[in-house]
C-alpha cells in the first residue's frame, strides 16, 4: 500500500525495496537514517525508549516543527498499525489482483 505512494511519487523501487537495510543501504541520505532510527526506537519504546544520544542527534539535526510532525507521524503510523492488527484487518488486494477477481465473477 504505502510502496505504491511511494513509487507513484517517484522514489526509486530500490530505495522502497532497501528500507529493511535502511541502516547498511547507501540509498538513505543522514537525515532519512536518522529519521528512520527514531521511528525504530518510538515503534519499539518497550525496549527501552529513545536513547539521550539519539534525541540529541535528532534535535541537532531537525527544527523543532520536524521533529513535531516525525513523532505526530511515525505515532499515527503505529496508532493504524495496532487498529489493524487488532481487527483483524487485511490488507487491500493489487489493483491487479482486484481486477482478475472481477473477471472470474
Amino acid at each position: 500500500m504505502h510502496s505504491v505512494d511511494l513509487q507513484n511519487g517517484g522514489v526509486p523501487l530500490r530505495k522502497i525495496f532497501s528500507v529493511t537495510t535502511w541502516k547498511e543501504s547507501s540509498f538513505y541520505s543522514k537525515r532519512e537514517k536518522l529519521a528512520l532510527e527514531l521511528t525504530e526506537r518510538i515503534t519499539l519504546i518497550s525496549e527501552g525508549g529513545v536513547p539521550q544520544e539519539l534525541w540529541t542527534r535528532v534535535r541537532n539535526e531537525f527544527s523543532e516543527r520536524e521533529v513535531s510532525d516525525l513523532i505526530l507521524l511515525i505515532s499515527t503510523i503505529n496508532v493504524w498499525n495496532r487498529i489493524a492488527i487488532s481487527t483483524l484487518l487485511e490488507t487491500p488486494a493489487l489493483e491487479e489482483q482486484a481486477g482478475e477477481e472481477q473477471l472470474t465473477a
